[in-house]
This record gives C-alpha cells, structure tokens and sequence, in this order.
C-alpha cells in the first residue's frame, strides 16, 4: 500500500485521528507487520532523525539504517510474544550517522485488513547520559580507596563504599543503617555537631584532620572532606564524608620533627656516597644549605675525606659502626670533633636504600 493510499485508510474514521498523529510532538511510524517496511512517519519523526520519507517508506528499519539488526530482532520477538512494547529504551541512528537514544512503545492495529505497528519514539538521550554518568560516579565512589559515607541528620548511615570498608572494617553490610558513632570516639562525638553546623551553613569543610577508629578498635588519623545532601527543595537532609587515612602521613611527619628537633647532626647518604637528606643541626655545623647538601659528596665535610669516606663504606659492608671520630669543618673555617654513628635502612623487601 502506497502512502495516499495508507493515509486515506487512516481517515476514514475522520481526519482527526490522522491529524493527531501527523502533528503530534512524539516522533511516530506506522510499519507493515507482514512486509515489516515502514509505511507512514510523522513529521516529527523525520525532523529527529533527519530523513525525508522518500530515504525511508517502504523500506525496512534496517534497510532504512534506523536500527542495528539486534535491535530489530529483539523488537520483532517482543511482538510477536507480547503483543506490543511500552517504554523500552534503543538507540536509532539518524541519517548523519549518529544514534539517540529513545523510548520505544508499540501498539498493534489493523487497518484495511493489514496488521500494522504503530511506534511512538520519545528522546530521552539527555536522561540516558545523565544515568551513564550517574552510573560511572556510583562505580568511582563504590571503588575508591578513600571512604565515602553518606548519613541522615540523626547520624544514620545509608550508604558506604568498598573504601569505607576497607579502613573501618565494617561491611556495608555491617555499618548501612548503624549510626555513624560507631567509628567515632566518644571524645570525639561534639566534632560532628559542629561539622553539621558548618556545612548546615553552606561552608566548606576540607581536609579537616581528626581521629576516628576502626571495628577492633584501633585508631586512626584521618583527613575529612564534608559535603550537604539537600532535597529538591534545598532542605538539608543528610551529609556525605570522604576520609582519607592518613595515619602513615602522621606518623612520617612525627618522625620527621624528631629527626629536624635532633641537636646532633643527622645525614643520610646513598651507596655512592651521596647526601640524600640532612637536618637542621648538620646545616648548622656545616653552614651549607640543605639543597647544596643534597647531592654532594659525604666526604667533602670532613678534614679527612679519606677516612671519612672509609667510615661509611664500613657501614655498608657491616651493617653499622660507632664512635667513628671524624672533624666536621664549617665553611668559614670552623672545626668540630664528632663520633659517627651509623647503621644502613632498607626498604620493605630488605634491599639496602643508605
């Protein structure tokens, strides 16, 4: 059946019904449940997908490069089983090549004889890659080392990433609708309350340092960003937390205030002989720099680079020495008498570092 003849068969009944579907704003076809080829699409079809009637009636959706042979055959089967669609989403590509993607619904009708499709199309292609994205944010929250908790305003948790178990201890399992206090200290509970109230007032909070502690107990040093959750009108309605464990960070930063506090002069080198780091007293017994330290040769600061060269060569091939008298000289001139005491460090697999 030609086009005229097709649409004269729609109007039989009154133009009305022929005028709904022609100038409605859903993009509409009519297919041809026997020749499977489209018979009819409404103008707002064709402006959609960019094809004029002559690229695609009479052809089939495939023919038409409208749907991928999957799609059309998933399409078929669904028909013929349910008797029709209703909101199903797939992708159509246009006459430029591109794909949206639409929501498909399918009601079968006869006219003149003949079984015939009637498919709307509605384009949610902005709704589809907002729940792509959404999906890939989930899938970046869920995998994140760091941990990402959501609670309401009484404090009860509803949601809680791999990373949040990871560094508590609890499953999501465990902690989902427990009450946040489970990783917090009791010294610790007024924190939050005053966290709350920050954030009640739109301001930030970042990289806030405190101590939670983990399911046996432990306790860790960890680094807070906290953000408002808010309805659709604006109300606060919750919170989520990103912590970060920083306890190693902590514990490195301690150490090194120990060792810059040292009164004693403090180096370490490299199997070369090279200085790899220094404090503040070896800067003040050498008045050198710490950057024209860094690099230079260990030897270079005694009076007898020789033996002070022999000195750590002992410590690699020992494992340490003690009381190894040595004369450090200042650059304008200055001596001063050391014992040099030393051992080597090594990385976690044992290999020697310095």
């Amino acid at each position: 059946m030609k086009e005229k003849e097709f649409i004269d068969e729609l109007t039989k009944s009154g133009n009305w019904f022929f005028n709904i579907i022609e100038n409605n704003a859903i993009g509409m076809t009519f297919t041809d449940l026997e020749t499977t080829c489209i018979q009819y699409a409404n103008k707002s079809f064709l402006a959609v997908t960019g094809y004029t009637k002559k690229d695609i009636l009479g052809k089939t959706s495939l023919e038409a490069n409208l749907a991928s042979q999957v799609n059309r055959d998933h399409i078929k089967s669904t028909l013929l089983k349910q008797g029709g669609l209703n909101n199903e989403s797939y992708s159509i590509r246009k006459k430029d090549g591109s794909t949206f993607w639409s929501q498909l619904s399918v009601q079968l009708m006869e006219i003149a004889g003949r079984k015939y499709a009637l498919s709307s199309f509605i384009d949610i292609t902005e709704s589809k890659n907002v729940e792509e994205k959404l999906l890939q944010l989930a899938a970046i929250v869920q995998f994140s080392d760091d941990a990402i908790i959501s609670k309401t305003l009484d404090g009860t948790i509803k949601s809680w990433n791999k990373g949040a178990e990871k560094m508590f201890g609890y499953s999501a399992e465990e902690a989902i609708k427990q009450n946040i206090s489970i990783i917090i200290p009791s010294e610790y509970a007024a924190e939050g309350f005053a966290i709350l109230d920050k954030v009640g007032r739109n301001e930030t909070v970042e990289q806030h340092e405190t101590i939670r502690h983990k399911k046996g107990g432990q306790l860790i040093n960890v680094s807070l960003t906290v953000s408002a959750i808010r309805d659709k009108e604006g109300n606060l309605i919750g919170v989520s937390k990103i912590a970060r464990d920083i306890t190693e960070k902590k514990k490195a930063s301690y150490a090194r205030n120990l060792i810059e506090a040292s009164l004693d002069p403090l180096v370490t080198i490299s199997a070369e002989g090279k200085i790899t780091d220094v404090n503040k007293a070896l800067i003040g017994i050498t008045g050198v720099g710490r950057e024209e330290l860094t690099g230079t040769d260990f030897s270079d600061y005694f009076t007898e680079a020789g033996k002070a060269r022999e000195g750590y060569r002992q410590v690699f091939e020992e494992g340490f020495v003690a009381n190894y008298p040595l004369t450090i000289k200042h650059k304008d001139g200055k001596l001063t008498d050391v014992l040099y005491n030393a051992s080597v460090y090594k990385d976690e697999k044992g290999n020697v570092l310095g």
